[in-house]
């Protein structure tokens, strides 16, 4: 009896073992299988990581060139902006330099001769330009006084003393030549008194080529007398050939 008692109590005990052994098994091997899968999971996850990190550089990256190349195209069109504006400050002052020269030639080139006359006080010459002219070839003197012809005479007087032709005071016309006169005359206030010698310039208009300023109008006694005369106490236009 003792001796079957001790065999079932063996044979339990290599069975109970035995069971440990294979859930022992079983949890290693479960054990293995998670161990696997973390690993791979973590690999996977790291792998991700990279990638995202990557696509992050990229993309600044991208952003970075984008930017670059916007701002090269902002410089390239400034650049151009800037060439434009030198361009057109380039081209003004091609447009400005004619007004300049005429400027020059009708106030800063005047040059004082001598002169024997004893009314004259000075006498100057100066590179005036010829009166723009809306005539024609051939050229005839007129000296009817509503005549376009009259009044650029007048007009080239103006040009060589700043005395306006509705100003002027005392005027005789006389003929110097062909195609040139002689115009006398005195300011409004007959405190200035001018003998201007004008030429006509074929194709381009009367030009002024001689000022004389006088110490009175030698030509006045020609005239009507102001109280026989106009209204406005100037006298009355003549002209002489």
């Amino acid at each position: 009896m003792s001796e079957k008692f001790d065999a079932y109590s063996r044979l339990d005990r290599f069975e109970k073992k035995r069971k440990n052994t294979k859930w022992l098994s079983i949890l290693i091997g479960l054990g293995v299988i998670v161990c696997i899968f973390l690993f791979v999971y973590l690999v996977f996850l790291n792998n991700d990581d990279n990638e995202q990190e990557d696509t992050t550089v990229n993309d600044d990256q991208s952003t970075d060139e984008i930017q670059s190349a916007d701002g090269e195209s902002e410089e390239t069109e400034q650049n151009t902006v800037d060439d434009t504006e030198q361009d057109d400050t380039s081209s003004g002052d091609i447009e400005q330099e004619p007004t300049e020269s005429i400027e020059e030639n009708n106030d800063d080139e005047l040059e004082s001769i001598e002169t024997d006359d004893d009314l004259v006080i000075e006498a100057y010459t100066g590179n005036w330009a010829p009166v723009p002219t809306s005539q024609e070839e051939p050229h005839v003197i007129t000296w009817e006084q509503s005549s376009v012809d009259w009044q650029e005479m007048l007009e080239a007087g103006e040009l060589a003393t700043g005395i306006a032709p509705d100003a002027m005071s005392y005027l005789w016309v006389s003929g110097d030549g062909p195609q040139s006169v002689i115009a006398t005359f005195s300011n409004s206030d007959q405190t200035e008194h001018y003998r201007v010698y004008i030429s006509w310039i074929e194709n381009q208009g009367w030009k002024p080529t001689k000022v004389e300023v006088l110490e009175e109008n030698d030509q006045m006694e020609k005239m009507v007398s102001p109280e026989e005369g106009s209204e406005d106490g100037n006298a009355d236009e003549e002209s002489n050939e």
